[in-house]
């Protein structure tokens, strides 16, 4: 067979298979295992519930929520502005497009934050980039945004001040009045005055 001829047939083969796999909006290389889990080792695919509540109060445009529990569960309760789509459903075809952008951060929000890691390497795996994981998930925003626990008297003043800020979130999210104890403020530490010495009385002249 001529060499052109066998040339032709094999870059027709290519170019069909080529068109079976349609390359991704993000054109991105596929990270390795050990890139991946680095990644989650880092920190640096997770944002936690205090940089989101900042965020959400700022409206920060930039964020775009993804809670990935189950319908039920979504609509009992869920963070504001977020979008539900089911973890079963994430990379169907109707909504994979979501995860594959370029155009905002995605934060992954979960029960905890083990469905978000998930979702989050499968992401990695396929070459998405932009998604990131709520560290904790919806218990941590409940349990710290929410309803954020009173630090003890001998807290330091760095967790006092932080609670304070919590409270506030806590109050915007949910309209609810946040009540500061007086507990949460130091009292100052008064200075002991000391009682003046007697001049001692005669001596050598």
């Amino acid at each position: 067979m001529n060499t052109r001829i066998i040339l032709s047939v094999v870059v027709i083969a290519l170019g069909a298979i080529s068109a079976m796999f349609p390359s991704k909006v993000n054109n991105a290389l596929v990270p390795t295992e050990e890139e991946i889990q680095w990644e989650l080792r880092s920190g640096a695919s997770f944002i936690n519930v205090d940089e989101l509540a900042e965020s959400l109060i700022n409206k920060d445009p930039s964020y775009f929520l993804i809670d990935i529990r189950d319908v039920k569960a979504y609509e009992q309760s869920a963070i504001p502005n977020s979008i539900n789509i089911p973890f079963d459903s994430l990379f169907s075809e109707n909504w994979i497009g979501y995860l594959d952008q370029n155009a905002n951060r995605n934060i992954l929000i979960s029960t905890d934050e083990l469905r978000a890691r998930e979702v989050f390497e499968l992401a990695r795996r396929k070459g998405f980039k932009n998604n990131y994981i709520l560290a904790g998930g919806f218990k941590a925003w409940e349990n710290t945004i929410i309803n954020p626990p009173h630090p003890s008297v001998t807290a330091p003043e760095t967790e006092l001040i932080l609670y304070q800020k919590r409270l506030a979130s806590s109050q915007f999210f949910t309209g609810k009045t946040a009540v500061f104890s007086n507990s949460t403020t130091k009292k100052p530490v008064l200075p002991i005055k000391r009682k003046k010495k007697k001049a001692v009385q005669g001596g050598c002249s």
